[in-house]
């Protein structure tokens, strides 16, 4: 490269779409909850998740609950959310003997090297490490992050499945960085990945819990630089319920938030344009002490049709129609 150039970094990020083996190949394909189905080539791996595949799952999906199923009972975070666990949170990434501080609901650590918090209403954290330098990812393609990934699981031990309990692929993307002169930046004359992000969840008796994430950043050393958890530590299973056996229109026709927003607009003016149901975890800064059937939706209002983002979780369950099932938000 010319010394005397001026030369900048474009960083783009694409999602990467995992080109394995559909498994729904003799089923509709717009019902299926599932792209394809992974190997697991590492044998300890296996080993810790009890499973010899992981599936991945499609970010939407219009499979409706509709058997008899059990709420999930979680442990409390009041048991477990403290000074301890970001203590053993961060040993995991090599740091001890750091000083912790509170802020408001969450704990925070702040080094020259790295900076991680955790959030004592759910026990979800984020850790990530500070770095000065971009380079080649020495991944050959991104089944190498997947099994990094694993890997860094089943010897983190980051989580413990319990029984029922069992991990997906949520997606895999990778960082593109565009070297360009700032003469021509629309002209990139060197282009290369740096990073992949790696995202799995959960499944419990083969329902996705919705909110559920592990998502590890991946560097050109294959080392975890980030890491972020929403991951609420199940304890078993409860009381038997029955999901509402409505047509999903129906029932967000029926949600408060719907209403306030739209007023008695007719369920036919919903299009639905994505859709995850399962049980729903709550966002980090919920205090959340069981898992029960929903909905995740996203939708747009006829006749404008604008991209409005509009997204709404709908309860599953008749007693909860008019209620949160996230639980207390903490602020």
């Amino acid at each position: 490269m010319n010394k005397h150039k001026l030369w900048i970094l474009i960083v783009l990020i694409p999602v990467i779409i995992l080109p394995l083996p559909s498994i729904a190949q003799n089923r509709n394909m717009e019902q299926d909850m599932d792209l394809a189905e992974y190997k697991i080539i590492n044998e300890k791996v296996a080993k810790f998740l009890k499973a010899e595949t992981i599936k991945v799952r499609r970010l939407s999906f219009v499979d409706r609950l509709q058997e008899l199923l059990p709420i999930i009972k979680l442990r409390n975070p009041d048991d477990i959310v403290g000074e301890d666990r970001l203590n053993k949170i961060l040993k995991t990434f090599g740091h001890e003997n750091v000083k912790i501080q509170k802020k408001g609901n969450t704990l925070t650590v702040k080094q020259d090297s790295f900076v991680c918090w955790a959030h004592q209403a759910s026990g979800g954290f984020k850790y990530t490490a500070k770095r000065n330098a971009v380079a080649e990812t020495s991944f050959r393609e991104f089944k190498e992050a997947v099994n990094t990934a694993l890997e860094i699981v089943e010897k983190t031990k980051i989580i413990r499945l319990t029984e029922g309990e069992e991990m997906d692929i949520l997606s895999v993307s990778a960082i593109n960085n565009a070297l360009a002169t700032a003469e021509k930046p629309e002209n990139p004359q060197e282009l290369f990945i740096s990073d992949y992000y790696v995202s799995f969840g959960r499944r419990f008796n083969g329902v996705p819990i919705v909110g559920s994430y592990l998502v590890f950043r991946l560097d050109a050393e294959k080392n975890p630089v980030m890491v972020k958890m929403n991951w609420r530590e199940i304890i078993g299973p409860g009381e038997m319920v029955t999901p509402m056996k409505k047509e999903i229109t129906e029932i967000l026709s029926k949600h408060p938030d719907y209403c306030r927003a739209f007023g008695e607009k007719s369920p036919q003016d919903i299009v639905i344009t994505q859709m995850q149901s399962g049980y729903i975890e709550a966002p980090l800064n919920f205090k959340q002490i069981e898992l029960r059937p929903g909905s995740l939706v996203s939708f747009k209002m006829r006749p404008a049709m604008d991209e409005e983002a509009v997204q709404l979780v709908l309860p599953l369950e008749e007693q909860y129609a008019d209620q949160s099932i996230l639980g207390e938000m903490m602020k």
